[in-house]
């Protein structure tokens, strides 16, 4: 068994599976999620592509509604803020993504991400229709359902939304409402 001391604590490695134990004792993995270089190199996420499916209807980032507050000491200030519906939204979608991620480390370097928004064909149409038009020209602006997700993923996916250097947008009509994500590491 190799074992060496870290900034956190013994790093311990065996032939057989990792596992977490009580006291200074930390796995691999565990030594990798906190900043710890294991042989000299740093450690990169196992993953290289992600997939995110969002079930239900997506919630668009707006320009932000505008609060007066007026302070104790007399002075008002002007905040804008996200509606509770985009703030939840965004909150749900960070849940999906890390459960896609499933504890691995955000990517560094330059991503490509590609969203697909489905919104659901209206009832009324006939199968005839339905079937004849696949573009989705209705709201919301697949734009600013974006915003909302790569904020939403920011941190979970990628450590900014600067590293996106490719994206892909398409919004569509299918049977029911949400989005799919990819989001792909494309090296350093």
């Amino acid at each position: 068994m190799e074992s060496r001391s870290g900034a956190l604590g013994e790093i311990s490695r065996g032939m057989g599976p990792s596992r977490l134990t009580t006291g200074p004792t930390l796995d691999g993995r565990l030594a990798c999620l906190t900043g710890i270089r294991e042989g000299g190199l740093e450690c990169q996420p196992r993953l290289s592509v992600v997939r995110i499916v969002i079930p239900g209807k997506p919630a668009p980032k707006q320009g932000g509604q505008q609060a007066t507050v007026t302070t104790s000491d007399g002075r008002v200030i002007s905040m804008r803020y996200q509606p509770a519906k985009v703030r939840n939204y965004a909150a749900f979608v960070a849940m999906c993504a890390r459960e896609a991620m499933a504890g691995e480390l955000p990517f560094s370097g330059p991503i490509r991400r590609v969203l697909t928004l489905t919104i659901s064909t209206p009832k009324s149409w006939s199968k005839k229709r339905r079937a004849r038009h696949n573009w989705a020209t209705v709201r919301p602006d697949v734009g600013n359902v974006a915003k909302t997700i790569d904020d939403a993923l920011q941190g979970i996916c990628y450590a900014d939304d600067k590293q996106i250097v490719e994206a892909e947008e398409v919004k569509r009509y299918g049977e029911a409402d949400g989005v799919e994500i990819m989001v792909q590491a494309l090296g350093d």
